[in-house]
């Protein structure tokens, strides 16, 4: 449809979406992006704390059977 109108013939190799994966400084820069997130995530998931006891009865379950 496009040669139709005119247009110049496109020739050669187009460029993927995973290109970037062959610049070292572009794939550098992602690797370090990650590490920076996984060091976010273990400080944050480090100060987590439980809160109460997780045997804890409520209700039904309280009660004495007969």
């Amino acid at each position: 449809m496009e040669l139709q109108a005119g247009q110049p013939a496109r020739k050669g190799n187009k460029r993927g979406v995973a290109y970037a994966y062959n610049i070292k400084e572009l794939r550098d820069r992602e690797i370090e992006l990650a590490r920076h997130a996984e060091q976010a995530y273990e400080r944050f998931v480090s100060q987590w704390q439980r809160r109460g006891n997780g045997k804890q009865r409520t209700g039904a379950a309280k009660e004495e059977r007969h």
